[in-house]
């Protein structure tokens, strides 16, 4: 498939990222390139202050419901789920399409965490991939874009605008979006923004990565297994190694993390595991989110002009 760059097919005079604040999509295909709500939460701007107001302010109705045990609401929550396709973002490999995070596919997802306790450790949106194997990047992507259609919708006429580049087709777009006055999902009927007849939703480049930043597996062997290693050595755990220096005094060093793996957590999930840790250290996983703001705000994790040139374009330098 030879791919279409939003750019090209609207001769922007550009030599790469660097010179947008936008993600130069492929309009007839997708890029694997993921909202994350993380890297939303320490954006800049208008469209990243309206997007994490949507993004919190249904995290807070989906804890309520879930808190009051009320499932129709929960069923609600999740109804306006689904992939927007506009985005173009993704891991389809010929035209952006499929059905993302349906209420279908969302809601025993959600309800099985439920069960399972699972969401009671959950602190914000960004925390349900630690908690299910089936609600990862690009799930939690496509959920993100139907929350933050609006703010999305908003950023790209502004962009097309100062690009010289906006159309319109003549159909009227529908589809929903998070509405925080109401705290319910809303359709909004505007004319659609196309490239080359394709309806398209521009993204700024701080709002996706090419993995999110909360990872189950990260959490665990980065902060699970390292307070358990402290645990284990202040109880003077056999697992610990002792030895003698030359002096006879005793030397005591903590377990590695693969010793942990081995004789403690077994055949226990890494899920379970970091669970019930968090029964004993309730503070691990915002010592977590913590870690991930010092970072972002340091500027780690965010991809380069370069970065997402190969991405994009497959080479450092956009041919004009």
């Amino acid at each position: 498939m030879n791919k279409l760059n939003f750019s090209t097919v609207n001769a922007l005079r550009i030599a790469g990222h660097a010179d947008i604040s936008f993600v130069d999509i492929f309009i007839n295909t997708d890029v694997a390139l993921f909202l994350d709500a993380e890297r939303i939460e320490f954006s800049s701007g208008q469209c990243a202050k309206e997007s994490l107001a949507a993004i919190r302010d249904f995290f807070n109705e989906l804890c309520i419901a879930v808190q009051c045990n009320n499932m129709f609401r929960v069923h609600q929550l999740l109804s306006g789920g689904g992939e927007c396709n506009e985005l173009h973002l993704g891991y389809s490999t010929k035209k952006s399409r499929g059905r993302g995070s349906s209420e279908n596919i969302l809601f025993p997802i959600i309800s099985q965490m439920i069960e399972q306790g699972y969401f009671d450790r959950v602190e914000k949106l960004s925390d349900l991939p630690l908690w299910t194997n089936n609600f990862g990047e690009d799930r939690c992507s496509d959920l993100i874009g139907r929350l933050i259609r609006m703010p999305l919708y908003k950023y790209t006429i502004e962009e097309c605008r100062k690009w010289g580049c906006l159309k319109y087709s003549t159909k009227v777009y529908s589809g929903t979006y998070w509405n925080v006055t109401t705290h319910n999902w809303e359709n909004f009927k505007v004319p659609q923004i196309i490239a080359e007849n394709t309806p398209i939703l521009l993204c700024p480049q701080t709002f996706v990565g090419t993995r999110l930043l909360t990872s189950a597996e990260n959490f665990f062997r980065k902060f699970v297994l390292t307070q358990r290693q402290e645990d284990l050595l202040a109880e003077r755990s056999p697992l610990c190694r002792f030895s003698t220096d030359k002096h006879g005094f005793e030397k005591i060093q903590k377990p590695t993390k693969t010793d942990i793996c081995q004789f403690e957590v077994k055949g226990q999930s890494h899920k379970a595991y970091a669970y019930n840790m968090l029964e004993q250290h309730p503070h691990l996983l915002s010592a977590y989110h913590k870690e991930h703001k010092f970072d972002l705000m340091k500027g780690e994790f965010l991809l380069t002009p370069d970065e997402f040139d190969q991405i994009i374009y497959g080479q450092v330098d956009k041919v004009i």
